[in-house]
This record gives structure tokens, sequence and C-alpha cells, in this order.
């Protein structure tokens, strides 16, 4: 149903919010719910091409330490965000 009706207006319909956009994606806030520590998603888009040449996106829970999706993202990776910058895609 999710893949039908779009995650962006799924995320919105539960009452999230984006709270951070960058080159690197959105990073999404959920509403709190009981029992569920982890609030955020990031919105990344897949670097590689699906068979019809479009580029999908995937939604990832990351830490709620997290500031920006750049930050999301290299945290992801172990990474600090100065040390994941990705320049090209190959």
């Amino acid at each position: 149903m999710i893949e039908r009706v779009g995650r962006e207006r799924f995320l919105r319909a539960l009452g999230a919010k984006i709270v951070a956009e960058d080159r690197y994606g959105k990073l999404w806030q959920l509403p709190p719910r009981p029992g569920v520590d982890i609030r955020l998603r990031l919105q990344v888009r897949n670097g590689t091409p699906e068979p019809d040449g479009t580029h999908r996106d995937y939604f990832l829970s990351v830490s709620p330490a997290m500031r920006s999706p750049h930050e999301a993202v290299a945290w992801t990776y172990g990474l600090s965000p100065e040390q994941y910058d990705v320049m090209v895609r190959t």
C-alpha cells in the first residue's frame, strides 16, 4: 500500500515533517510513539538507476542525534560528515 500511495505522502499522513534537507537527502521526524526510540528517517536517492532509468528513493532509520541529512548519511557508514563527501558516484 505504501508503494501505491507514495512514501512521502504516507509519512505526511502519519504526521511526519521534514526537519532538514540538503544535497544528501531529507531528514524526516516522526511523531512520538510508545516503545519507539528512533523517530528520524533519512530519505536518500539511489545513485544507481533502475532498468527504466528512474532513481528510487529509500528511507533509513537514523540516530535521533542527527541534525542534517549529510550527518545522517555519514553516520550510516560510521563516518563523520567531514569524512563523507561524495564528489562523483561510480
